[in-house]
């Protein structure tokens, strides 16, 4: 939960980015980013503590991710990401923009849509 729903601020899209960056800290370091023994605890964690630095938990993350998961945590809404960050995208490896398909199409094996960025 973000600091602004927590303190009933305003939710905006920079809300989904913090849990987005709580899901990621979780998923590359196996650890959740605030703990506690209840969930007011958490709660208070959320509005009071930076969580451990990810490369002090996990040092094999790079330096650049570390910073990806760090702003979108950031506790001010304003200071997080507005939007995906491109080092983040699957092509941005590649030195390619990802063109995004206009419609919703199927897979060849009929088992969803394909993924925008074919990679």
């Amino acid at each position: 939960m973000a600091p602004e729903q927590i303190t009933n601020g305003a939710i905006t899209p920079a809300t989904d980015v913090f849990s987005v960056g709580c899901m990621l800290y979780e998923l590359l370091c196996y650890q959740r980013p605030f703990e506690a023994e209840s969930v007011h605890g958490v709660l208070y964690q959320v509005l009071t503590t930076e969580p451990r630095p990810l490369r002090t938990v996990a040092p094999s993350i790079p330096a650049a991710l570390e910073r990806v998961v760090s702003k979108a945590m950031n506790k001010v809404p304003h200071e997080r990401y507005e939007r995906p960050p491109d080092d983040v995208h699957p092509c941005s490896r590649f030195g390619r923009p990802c063109r995004a398909p206009t419609k919703r199409r199927r897979s060849r094996s009929g088992a969803g849509p394909r993924c925008p960025a074919r990679c």
